[in-house]
């Protein structure tokens, strides 16, 4: 890349130093002391901490305002906001060279390399993407005179923090949906969603659903990512929405009578028996399964009497009063919550007419069609975003964000100044 006069192209590693953090074991964690920052901390709002009392070296100690840049899963640049904490693997801190380079600007800068690493060969693995540190302290670095790099900060954060403002109003709306499609389905269940026609029945589940079973034992050694073998839907399959997604199924093998005994068809109602206490007792509508289709054992499949309709049993079990209902009978304990058929089978149903149900179903269809259409424009507009934003990035380090002053010292000048320093010590 060529850069504009007054630039210079250095290495990542020539701007600062690069320290991993330390190779914590699981029995290293404790639950008091200083917290231990692991990727999942940065990365994820709300991840649960592990802590130490163990006196680390001084380099693992991470403080507040601290610069971090993970080079393992995520690949990006954070700035340490938590009390005084110590760093595990996988995460280098960063100790610019004040000499070189500003604070605020390398943390832009070394976002912006970290993108080009990931969209690059440099990084390798499948399931958890990383670059090994050669590759990372060798890449490109654009260095700019000290005066620029201010100027450089300051357009990037301006138009960063409009970009922010527009995603978290964009983030708002989406928890908007969620809440707004909840409120369909309690006044689907209360009988407000449709005039209604006649008088409903309290039953039980037990009394709507004609036929239960638990899916198929598999280990992981048993699945595979492609065939042969049979589809086999596990619980993440299962959204929250009531809805289940076939992609990204593993294939097992399966006899013909395994085949028969398990497999999906239209109009299963699918129920999450074991996860997490969030997760467990996810339900969702089977609808046009792939062929020969089985389940897993943490899903319940269940079959209902004529007398239900499916998609009316889904909307019934996914709204906000059913699952009120259903957590005093989950069980437990500190990982894994659980929901058994015997419970499960004493929960009330509502229940209006055949042709009522008929008429709430089409009802939820059509408002949360449109709640779809609202959520794909959500997503379009954060995927612009995310687009934009990294459209700053390159025009900021390609020299193209904000203009050029000769007066400027160029960075060739500071580097030969340095250079000469080292020199006479």
């Amino acid at each position: 890349m060529t850069f504009p006069p007054g630039w210079v192209a250095v290495r990542v590693g020539d701007v600062a130093r690069y320290i991993n953090g330390r190779a914590f074991k699981p029995e290293d964690w404790e639950s008091e002391g200083r917290p231990i920052i692991r990727i999942q901390n940065l990365s994820r709002d709300g991840a649960p901490f592990n802590y130490t009392t163990k006196d680390v070296e001084e380099r693992y100690i991470v403080e507040p305002g601290s610069l971090l840049a993970s080079w393992s899963a995520t690949l990006d640049v954070y700035v340490w906001s938590g009390p005084q904490a110590v760093l595990n693997q996988h995460i280098f801190k960063v100790e610019p060279d004040l000499r070189l380079v500003t604070d605020r600007y390398i943390r832009w800068a070394l976002t912006n390399a970290l993108a080009e690493m990931r969209a690059s060969e440099a990084t390798h693995g499948t399931t958890m993407r990383h670059i090994n540190r050669g590759p990372f302290v060798a890449h490109p670095f654009p260095l700019p005179p000290l005066a620029e790099q201010h100027r450089i900060v300051e357009a990037i954060e301006e138009y960063t923090s409009r970009l922010d403002a527009g995603v978290a109003s964009l983030r708002r709306a989406r928890r908007n949906l969620a809440r707004m499609r909840a409120s369909v389905l309690a006044a689907a269940v209360e009988g407000r969603l449709v005039e209604p026609e006649g008088e409903w029945a309290t039953v039980t589940m037990g009394e709507v659903v004609a036929d239960s079973l638990l899916g198929l034992v598999r280990s992981r050694a048993e699945q595979r990512a492609t065939p042969p073998g049979v589809p086999y839907l596990k619980m993440d399959g299962i959204r929250t929405d009531g809805r289940i997604l076939w992609d990204g199924m593993t294939y097992v093998s399966a006899g013909p009578g395994e085949v028969e005994r398990f497999a999906l068809r239209d109009g299963d109602i699918l129920f999450n028996t074991r996860n997490s206490a969030e997760l467990v007792g996810k339900t969702g509508l089977v609808i046009h399964p792939p062929q020969g289709t089985v389940f897993n054992n943490n899903i319940m499949r269940l079959r209902t009497v004529p007398a239900a309709m499916p998609a009316y049993l889904n909307a019934v079990m996914n709204s906000t009063q059913f699952k009120d209902q259903m957590r005093a009978y989950k069980s437990a304990t500190t990982s894994v919550a659980a929901v058994y058929a015997k419970d499960l089978m004493r929960l009330p149903v509502p229940l209006p007419s055949l042709p009522e149900q008929q008429r709430i179903v089409q009802e939820v269809d059509r408002q949360f069609s449109i709640l779809d259409a609202m959520e794909a424009a959500i997503d379009t507009g954060l995927a612009r975003a995310d687009r934009l934003r990294q459209s700053i990035l390159r025009d900021a380090f390609a020299g193209r964000l904000v203009p050029q002053d000769p007066a400027d010292e160029p960075a060739s000048a500071l580097l030969d100044r340095i250079a000469a320093g080292r020199t006479a010590r």
